[in-house]
């Protein structure tokens, strides 16, 4: 069972998806929450695309400060 949070972390996720924000063949979107939520799996996968995104940020942001994230 997923929470809260656990639902908005995942729904934050679809943004950072090319193919599911129109970078597909058929240049349509898949960002419907009835997807983002639909099983574990799909929760889980867009998680996991949060969670790439926040690890970017987070190199950006250590490169930003003069500090060598490598």
């Amino acid at each position: 069972m997923y929470g809260v949070d656990d639902c908005k972390h995942a729904i934050r996720g679809v943004v950072h998806s090319p193919w599911h924000m129109g970078h597909n063949p058929q240049g349509k979107k898949y960002d419907d929450i009835e997807l983002i939520l639909r099983d574990e799996k799909h929760i889980e996968m867009f998680w996991s695309y949060a969670d790439l995104a926040d690890k970017d940020f987070q190199v950006i942001e250590l490169y930003a400060n003069s500090e060598e994230p490598f």
